[in-house]
């Protein structure tokens, strides 16, 4: 047997039996293949190894065929493609048999699903997945280190829908034992678990503590995994966020270009956390009043969340058809038509400034017609309240927009968009 588990925030699993009885030599070089491209961090090309291996002629069972899912949906949610990551996790579900609904590779696939629903804010469904692996794994009675390291991840995910859906007591609490289950058996997600202690103390408004804990896990990923190690990038965004709160503003900008510059050395200019290290920096420099660096990093942020768009004019906007993750490119453009507002209420030219309101209101509009479209494509009518709740403020911030255009220019069609 031989099987690989990639645990952090995700686990994935991958089974091989029988080699030496089997002539399927291809198969297991193109699974290493992906292994070693995996481990340096080459995802493209790993994915690529692993559909190359699903789609061998010589046949795969049922277990390979799961645990090649998994590790796909693993990819695709490192790559940034939410979509596709759960496609191919559920597909990896349908592979399991009766007998195994109870084992760790059912386990692990619910672990992965409830972290991919995280990430698409679909925090009651993600609980429920992530409750079942943890019971699973609680239930395996072994001493595997492998089960451990699963567990721990599960912890760390279900103390993120907790903390996300404002139940932070519930947060803390997983994350606490997670602590208690990294120490006693020496695994390896003691960083990630101080860093969502520190969120968790954040939101509990304890600031000493969340400083301490940010600190903690900054030096501890920095001793393992080196600077510029990804799940750095992660520590970075929060703790930016948070020395901006407290007003230490070039703190905060320092932190978060730190995460830029990692995101682009790992993924590239195309990535949804690529997009969001633009938009911290954006943001930072919005904090300052400084608009036009703001409006510059927004338009990066909007570049790298989009295919095909390479416009650094920040008059110019992407299709939203294209976007790698859409929730991502809502957020970009409502941040972005709020930069332009501020934009155009500083120039002094009144050509300008309509220029700059009309493209406001534009990049509102767009954001409003992305917003039907991820209601439309949402799983759940939790999703779809949550999108709601989080989405007044857009449709007010549109309609103000439209009336402050029509004061500039007084025509009836301007006065149509308010409704």
């Amino acid at each position: 047997m031989k099987k690989i588990i990639l645990i952090i925030s995700i686990v994935s699993s991958f089974i091989f039996n029988g080699y030496s009885q089997s002539p399927a030599e291809n198969k297991e070089l193109l699974f290493q293949r992906f292994i070693e491209l995996y481990d340096s961090g080459d995802l493209l090309k790993a994915e690529k190894a692993l559909l190359l291996f699903l789609e061998s002629k010589d046949p795969l069972t049922n277990d390979q065929l799961a645990a090649g899912y998994n590790n796909l949906g693993v990819v695709s949610l490192t790559l940034g493609n939410y979509d596709k990551a759960l496609e191919y996790n559920i597909k990896a579900e349908s592979y399991i048999s009766k007998n195994d609904q109870n084992s760790q590779k059912t386990a692990d696939i619910y672990n992965n699903r409830g972290n991919i629903l995280n990430i698409k804010k679909t925090y009651d469904v993600a609980k429920e997945y992530l409750e079942k692996s943890i019971r699973i794994y609680q239930n395996l009675g072994t001493s595997d280190r492998n089960v451990f390291n699963s567990l721990s991840a599960a912890y760390i995910n279900i103390s993120i829908a907790y903390n996300e859906t404002k139940k932070y007591p519930e947060a803390l609490s997983y994350l606490e034992k997670n602590v208690k289950l990294n120490s006693r058996f020496k695994i390896s997600n003691l960083s990630l678990t101080y860093l969502n202690i520190a969120k968790t103390y954040v939101k509990l408004g304890i600031t000493k503590k969340a400083e301490e804990f940010y600190i903690i896990s900054t030096s501890s990923f920095r001793d393992e995994s080196g600077e510029y190690y990804y799940r750095l990038a992660e520590v970075y965004y929060d703790y930016g966020l948070f020395l901006r709160s407290a007003g230490k503003v070039n703190e905060a900008l320092f932190a978060h270009n730190r995460a830029l510059l990692i995101c682009i050395r790992n993924y590239g200019v195309k990535h949804t956390l690529t997009s969001l290290a633009y938009k911290h920096v954006g943001d930072d420099y919005m904090s300052q009043d400084k608009i036009d660096s703001a409006l510059s990093y927004y338009q990066k942020s909007l570049i790298a969340v989009v295919k095909g768009f390479n416009n650094p004019n920040i008059f110019t906007n992407p299709s939203i058809d294209s976007s790698l993750f859409d929730i991502r490119l809502l957020d970009n453009l409502k941040s972005k038509a709020q930069a332009l507002e501020s934009f155009a209420g500083e120039l002094k030219d009144t050509m300008m400034q309509r220029k700059a309101a009309v493209k406001s209101l534009e990049t509102i509009e767009l954001a409003i017609q992305l917003i039907d479209r991820i209601r439309n494509n949402y799983m759940s009518e939790e999703s779809r309240i949550y999108l709601a709740e989080n989405e007044k403020e857009t449709y007010l911030f549109a309609a103000h927009l439209a009336y402050k255009l029509y004061s500039l220019k007084k025509d009836k069609a301007t006065a149509y968009r308010m409704y």
